[in-house]
């Protein structure tokens, strides 16, 4: 369920500042999950080079997203 509500964020179709920020914290999300979409889960530091953000980002918003619900998990 988590993903099915990231991919949606993803799929929305004007974009705000807040927006912009909840689909990165969607890709830094979803490059983390171990789903069957991935043969293997990508480090931290090669995410936070692809989507250039820092580790602290990434770390912070995974964080967040186990100790929060995933609509909370965006607002960062």
């Amino acid at each position: 369920m988590a993903r099915k509500n990231l991919l949606m964020v993803l799929n929305t179709e004007s974009f705000s500042d807040l927006q912009d920020q909840n689909i990165l914290y969607a890709l830094i999300l979803l490059a983390c999950d171990e789903g069957p979409y991935q043969q293997k889960r990508p480090i931290n530091e090669t995410i936070a080079r692809v989507l250039q953000v820092s580790m602290k980002t990434i770390d912070r918003v995974k964080k967040q997203f186990v100790e929060e619900p995933i609509g909370e998990a965006q607002d960062i």
